[in-house]
């Protein structure tokens, strides 16, 4: 069963989301839905991935103690 919810967006947010939504055909709600449910997707995948998040607390401490140059 589908639930309503109520968001509160500043002026600037809610015409991004409602250009957008525009672009892509969809409701405003159906676009919220959407990339809200991707953007959760996308993110279990990365938090499940032990090596990239290695590789990213590395380059992270790396970046803290200039270790890198810029290319």
């Amino acid at each position: 069963m589908s639930k309503t919810v109520t968001i509160r967006l500043d002026e600037e947010a809610y015409n991004r989301i409602k250009a957008t939504a525009k672009e892509e055909r969809r409701p405003i709600s159906n676009y919220i839905e959407h990339a809200t449910l991707s953007y959760l997707e996308e993110m279990t995948e990365i938090l499940s991935d032990s090596d990239l998040l290695g590789t990213l607390r590395k380059s992270l401490q790396d970046v803290k103690t200039g270790k890198y140059r810029i290319v």
